[in-house]
């Protein structure tokens, strides 16, 4: 588990983080909401130390993030940004290959064990036929799967992921937060995720932190965040709640 004791984040002066306290990888999924601007990926990439908080305290496993070493952080927890790295020329099983390079070093010989932690990443999440495609090949679904099997491959315990299903369609949307339950399920695998698509979130998160200006302004489960004045609250525009016809859950749509 994740505890965030009163971390905040500042540039040139400018808050872009207001102290928050809060703990993170008790649920299987996590939701990050708010407007662009919000300190959503701020937060993420400070959780990830791509970024150093300019005050509290952060503490993995009940130690500080400071004084994990590089390689045994990369061990249990996994990163995606928004902007993924070039992959040209790479194929699938390659990049699930590099998942395994903490356990080994880059000049670490790929021993029996890394193969099937690879073989088993591919199979959980489904891209053990596509292994031998080059990545951009994909499609974007199937590459967002591909980079996810590289955290399973990592063997990462909380997953910290940067709009995973953005540019995404419907159904490749469904298809990757599905993952990120069944990784839950099978795995033990906390996922933090930030996510725009407010239906797909309070659909698939056990949990949805909501922040606006910097600030936490929510926290809770999905359904007490479905209020039309809550959201307002989020978005800045007025919001509805809706039933779904025909079945339970309900759906949140902008107020013209």
């Amino acid at each position: 588990m994740m505890t965030l004791d009163e971390v905040s984040y500042e540039v040139t002066g400018t808050t872009l983080l207001q102290p928050l306290t809060l703990e993170l990888g008790k649920q299987a999924l996590t939701g990050v909401i708010g407007q662009n601007g919000s300190g959503k990926s701020t937060l993420l990439r400070i959780l990830a130390r791509q970024e150093t908080a300019s005050g509290g305290t952060i503490r993995y496993a009940g130690r500080a993030l400071s004084d994990w070493p590089h390689t045994a952080f990369a061990r249990v927890v996994g990163y995606l940004p928004q902007q993924l790295p070039t992959t040209a020329r790479l194929t699938v099983r390659e990049l699930v290959a590099y998942g395994r390079y903490p356990w080994h070093g880059v000049f670490g010989r790929f021993s029996k064990t890394d193969e099937a932690k690879v073989d088993e990443a591919l199979e959980l999440t489904s891209m053990t036929a596509l292994s031998a495609r080059f990545l951009e090949t994909l499609s974007g679904g199937e590459r967002q799967r591909a980079w996810l099997a590289m955290l399973v491959a990592q063997e990462a315990r909380l997953l910290l992921l940067d709009e995973p299903i953005a540019a995404l369609d419907v159904g490749h949307q469904l298809e990757v937060l599905g993952l990120l339950k069944h990784l839950s399920v099978v795995r033990g695998v906390a996922s933090v995720v930030v996510i725009h698509e407010i239906n797909m979130a309070t659909r698939f998160c056990d949990r949805i932190l909501a922040l606006r200006g910097g600030r936490l302004i929510s926290d809770s489960e999905p359904e007490v965040l479905l209020d039309p004045v809550r959201l307002e609250n989020v978005y800045g525009v007025s919001m509805g709640v809706a039933d779904l016809p025909g079945q339970k859950g309900r759906f949140v749509y902008p107020v013209a």
